[in-house]
């Protein structure tokens, strides 16, 4: 075993009559699976200090993936819990570490006698809700969810080859009835069956489907869903469109809008189109005015001058509101800053998970470590002369007073709304929190 660093917990938030909800992390760069693990289990258990850990969340880099069922079995026994969860990724997250492109496994614990643990699979997930009563849907989100007076919140993490995220999100939804799921996709594999799923019963290891766990009880979630993304022009309504193609906003040709918000970009905005334009759609057209936080992002995919038709990577339906976005680094910065600063008004969360998308990181800031220190930033200053991380090393992922562990994606999943979604681009943040008056 190498030297851990001096342990350090998340501030203790009490229940009545229940041990105080905690949460610790651990991070490793050791190049051998089994040693890294055993380094970020370490750091955990030093910082929980013997208390009881109702479900822990590990996920492993790439380096790491033809080890997973030996580490599967050695978390459940150095962190003393059936509930452990995880996945593979392209790099790992801990503390204000993003370990791109190295390798390194990451783990966060929840400890806290008040929190309860339903663990599900892809395997009692239904294909299809369409045809099923509200009392049926009831019984169904019970048996996959556990009792609906006490949930709070899910987390699931699925392999993208085999999993029809996108199809399953209505049913999700309306069974976590505007409760918050959060995750993400498993961005270890380039090809299909190359990913692996850690599931949160028994000691399965699975490379396909979807794997998750619902938390119920004294804890609550906030999400900042950080889409990273400026509006440009003015609100738009659909006036002809086919699935996931936009014909006519407004009663006149998509391209003609386009071009009339291009037109009237400064040459800043305009070279930050070099990045890709979006189309934002508006998630509450009921409210009266729309914010940054109202617009679900997503891509155009594709354009077809002859039929006159923009392609957004989602489905599209008439009188829907859309504004278009434009994205870069310095904006998505900006964005995920001003959400986490206001989430100081609510004081340091005891953890945090985060899932930020492949495509951020050094691809779209050109420096490493930007999300994960915004994040830690906003509830604990920085110490200059951050170390930086060294292979073979366990990294103190707990800077300050949030716990911190999370992956890259290669999508993640938060809510806009009270409506959950498989997002790109975005970061992610889960901030763990006890229930006021509790």
């Amino acid at each position: 075993m190498r030297d851990v660093p001096e342990a350090r917990v998340s501030g203790e938030q009490t229940f009545g009559g229940h041990t105080p909800l905690r949460c610790a992390a651990g991070l490793s760069t050791h190049p051998e699976a089994l040693d890294a693990l055993e380094q970020a289990c370490t750091q955990v258990m030093l910082a929980l200090g013997g208390s009881p850990i109702a479900c822990a969340l590990v996920f492993l880099s790439k380096h790491h993936v033809h080890e997973a069922e030996p580490l599967a079995r050695h978390a459940r026994i150095a962190l003393n819990t059936t509930n452990v969860l995880g996945c593979s990724a392209e790099s790992v997250i801990g503390g204000t570490f993003e370990l791109e492109g190295s390798p390194g496994i990451s783990v966060l614990a929840i400890s806290g006698g008040g929190v309860s643990i339903h663990p599900f699979s892809s395997d009692e997930v239904p294909q299809r809700l369409d045809e099923m009563s509200p009392e049926a849907v009831s019984i169904l989100a019970e048996n996959l969810l556990g009792p609906r007076d006490t949930l709070r919140g899910a987390i699931m993490l699925a392999d993208p080859f085999t999993t029809p995220v996108i199809k399953l999100f209505p049913m999700l939804n309306r069974l976590l009835d505007g409760k918050p799921l959060v995750g993400g996709m498993a961005s270890a594999a380039a090809d299909p069956g190359s990913n692996v799923l850690l599931a949160a019963s028994g000691d399965a290891v699975r490379p396909s489907g979807l794997v998750g766990l619902a938390l119920h009880g004294k804890i609550q979630l906030d999400t900042v869903v950080s889409q990273g993304c400026a509006p440009i022009g003015p609100n738009l309504v659909i006036t002809k469109c086919k699935k996931n193609l936009v014909f006519e906003v407004g009663g006149r040709s998509i391209f003609e809008a386009i071009r009339e918000v291009v037109e009237s970009l400064s040459d800043a905005q305009r070279e930050q189109m070099k990045q890709g334009l979006f189309v934002g759609r508006v998630i509450d057209e009921y409210k009266q005015q729309f914010g940054r936080g109202d617009y679900l992002i997503r891509g155009i995919v594709g354009v077809d001058e002859r039929s006159g038709s923009v392609a957004v990577g989602d489905l599209m339906r008439i009188g829907q509101t859309i504004r278009l976005h434009i994205r870069d680094g310095q904006t998505a910065r900006e964005d995920l800053e001003m959400l986490m600063d206001a989430q100081q008004l609510h004081g340091a969360p005891v953890g945090c998970l985060l899932v930020s998308c492949n495509g951020r990181g050094q691809r779209l800031f050109g420096r490493p470590n930007i999300d994960a220190g915004t994040v830690c930033r906003a509830f604990q200053p920085m110490e200059p002369g951050e170390t930086r991380a060294k292979i073979g090393h366990a990294i103190d992922s707990q800077p300050g007073p949030v716990p911190l562990a999370g992956f890259f994606g290669a999508g993640e999943f938060g809510p806009i709304g009270r409506s959950n979604f498989l997002h790109g681009h975005t970061a992610v943040a889960t901030l763990l929190r006890a229930p006021l008056g509790t």
